[in-house]
């Protein structure tokens, strides 16, 4: 990244915020827990910040087809 290159990364903060946030219905709380993590991931842990997110759709009915094609996990 110092040398600017490009990093793409799959399930990164952000898609950790979305899924444990989602997960709290009361906005304060909310709000306190994803405080907490950023904190947490950024100045604590100091992993880098993205420039930019990008959110790939997909119909939930694909999706399901994409996880029965594959086996069990060992």
């Amino acid at each position: 990244m110092a040398e600017g290159k490009i990093v793409i990364s799959n399930r990164y903060v952000s898609a950790n915020m979305g899924h444990q946030a989602g997960k709290i219905h009361d906005m304060k709380e909310r709000d306190v827990y994803l405080e907490w993590l950023d904190n947490l991931e950024y100045g604590i842990f100091g992993i880098p910040k993205p420039d930019k997110n990008i959110l790939l759709y997909m119909p939930t009915e694909i999706g399901q087809q994409l996880v029965d094609k594959k086996g069990d996990r060992e």
